[in-house]
């Protein structure tokens, strides 16, 4: 399996693994994207997002400037 950790998102196919913290879940880095942005804060707001340690949620493409697929994991 090839991982490559970037700053800047790169649209290609693959998966793109979204960290958030309790303490940052409702401000939100600034660096990601704004669909990201939204899809996470409707998620924890519709409670299908929690932010226990280990916690996930994945969604297809939300914009062809993205990754393939995306993954939410709470880090607590």
């Amino acid at each position: 399996m090839k991982i490559n950790i970037q700053t800047k998102i790169k649209s290609s196919k693959g998966l793109l693994v979204v960290p958030v913290f309790k303490e940052t879940i409702k401000k939100l880095p600034s660096n990601y994207p704004k669909l990201v942005q939204e899809f996470i804060k409707t998620a924890y707001k519709n409670k299908d997002l929690k932010t226990s340690e280990g916690a996930t949620i994945s969604t297809y493409n939300l914009d062809k400037g993205l990754p393939e697929k995306i993954l939410v994991i709470a880090l607590g």
